[in-house]
């Protein structure tokens, strides 16, 4: 992993849930890269200014998914957007992606 991307409400280091984090991360938070957006809209921009050859892979299921079991994953620039725990990814990120 080169790097936590966190949107929202989702704890992160340095903001709210820190301590919480902090605690089921066992140091990680301090050593591997983050970044924190308010909204997925802006960490998308953020991957496409910024990391636009990275691939961009949305983890969710529709009709139109694939088993990831069977997908085969690129070993660099490879970006896993995984939903709220109930919801899901937004409906209106999937066609972002």
């Amino acid at each position: 992993c080169s790097m936590v991307i966190t949107t929202g409400i989702t704890p992160h280091p340095g903001g709210s849930g820190a301590d919480k984090l902090s605690k089921s991360a066992l140091g990680a938070e301090r050593v591997i890269p983050h970044k924190h957006f308010t909204t997925m809209q802006e960490a998308l921009k953020y991957l496409r200014d910024e990391k636009s050859n990275y691939t961009v892979i949305g983890m969710e299921t529709t009709d139109k998914s694939k088993k990831y079991t069977s997908l085969k994953y690129p070993t660099e620039g490879c970006v896993l957007i995984l939903g709220n725990e109930v919801t899901g990814v937004d409906t209106e990120i999937m066609p972002l992606l």
